[in-house]
């Protein structure tokens, strides 16, 4: 039963680690930044500009191309799209 709870404990622990690596270290979940592919993002509304500084700054790789809102509630924007592209 000890090897049994060994061996899962260290699957889980694999797995854990390996979900970790491949999500891609500039999108932060935390602050509600979704990530689409192809540079696409999404940013919620509230502190737009906050948040889009602060993602620009520790993004040096990446070029603002587009911001469009998203226009999900009869022209109130819930978020805005960002695309960007690598330098």
């Amino acid at each position: 039963m000890e090897k049994f709870i060994a061996v899962v404990s260290g699957i889980i622990i694999m797995f854990c680690v390996f979900c970790k690596q491949q999500k891609p270290k500039h999108i932060s979940y935390n602050n509600r930044i979704s990530y689409y592919g192809n540079g696409v993002y999404h940013f919620p509304a509230d502190s737009f500009g906050y948040k889009l500084s602060e993602f620009i700054s520790t993004n040096d790789s990446l070029r603002l191309q587009s911001v469009a809102g998203d226009g999900a509630s009869m022209g109130a924007h819930i978020g805005y799209f960002v695309i960007f592209e690598k330098k």
